[in-house]
């Protein structure tokens, strides 16, 4: 494996509570996306106010930037549920377990 080939995808599982200023009170509990580097487990993790399909591509994009590039290959772990989740919202995927920036409309 490169060191820029594989880039390991996910929501953490764990929510943060986002806590209002003012008020002390918890506002929502914030989703955090994980991405790692395969070869490298260089890291970025961002905190999304949900897990939608707007959510999801958007810390895509992020981490894109945060790592100067796009993969060759993107590996969900969820590959079942985001997988169903794009496609059923028309976007384009691969029908393997990896996805590449080629492949796909992210």
């Amino acid at each position: 494996m490169r060191a820029s080939e594989k880039l390991f995808v996910d929501y953490a599982g764990q929510t943060v509570p986002i806590v209002g200023r003012r008020t002390g009170e918890i506002l929502f509990e914030a989703e955090i996306f994980v991405a790692v580097m395969g070869a490298s487990n260089y890291s970025y993790a961002e905190a999304t106010r949900m897990q939608t399909l707007p959510d999801w591509i958007g810390s895509h994009i992020r981490a894109f930037a945060f790592f100067g590039g796009v993969p060759e290959i993107l590996v969900p772990d969820r590959w079942v549920n985001d997988y169903e989740k794009i496609r059923s919202e028309g976007m384009k995927g691969s029908e393997n377990r990896h996805w590449s920036a080629r492949e796909s409309s992210i």
